[in-house]
């Protein structure tokens, strides 16, 4: 699927001496992340979650922010690969001066929902024939589908795969690549067809 944009996540553990000002400082993210980007000229979507208490033991807050670009530009094969390379650069950057860890770049399709029903749906389909060599060895017919149980869907399995072979991890911006893993149950019936 063709992504349309590229996401990452900063998040933020606040300490402070009451949960209080621990909570305070980590909702300061949002407003100063905004910042940071707007100060560059960054355009994106800033989503932001938190702050989140998750441990009584710890005086910690944890806020998050998703920060989501188009990938208009990052798929030119002369521009592409260099726009790509400052963008991850900037929010590698902005992740240290806002004392945060960041995950991604990952990719996201526009069309999501879709290219995930069609990876189910590739997935039940590749189920078939390994359900026939069964039927067959048990001298039984397939006869119906009994139900199909949805195990993951994940996003961007081939590249990450390769990323990890080729030890240096690394998103595509012309492509990623949905993946399904299913459980389907099959209704058989005695006597071959």
């Amino acid at each position: 699927a063709e992504p349309d944009s590229v996401e990452f996540v900063l998040e933020r553990e606040s300490a402070g001496a009451t949960f209080e000002e621990a909570a305070a400082t980590a909702a300061g993210l949002g407003p100063a992340l905004r910042a940071e980007l707007e100060a560059l000229g960054a355009t994106a979507d800033v989503s932001v979650r938190g702050p989140a208490i998750r441990d009584l033991s710890l005086v910690s807050a944890r806020a998050a922010a998703t920060v989501r670009f188009s990938t208009d530009g990052l798929a030119d094969p002369e521009t592409g690969p260099a726009a790509y390379g400052a963008l991850c650069d900037t929010m590698r950057g902005l992740a240290t001066k806002l004392g945060c860890t960041a995950q991604g770049p990952r990719m996201v399709a526009a069309n999501a929902r879709s290219v995930e029903q069609a990876a189910v749906a590739k997935a039940v389909e590749n189920a078939y024939p390994h359900a026939e060599g069964a039927a067959q060895v048990m001298q039984v017919a397939i006869v119906a589908v009994q139900r199909v149980r949805v195990d993951a869907v994940k996003w961007d399995d081939a590249a990450e795969a390769a990323a990890a072979e080729a030890a240096a991890p690394q998103a595509d911006p012309a492509r990623t690549v949905c993946t399904a893993r299913v459980t389907v149950i099959y209704e058989y019936a005695a006597g071959a067809p």
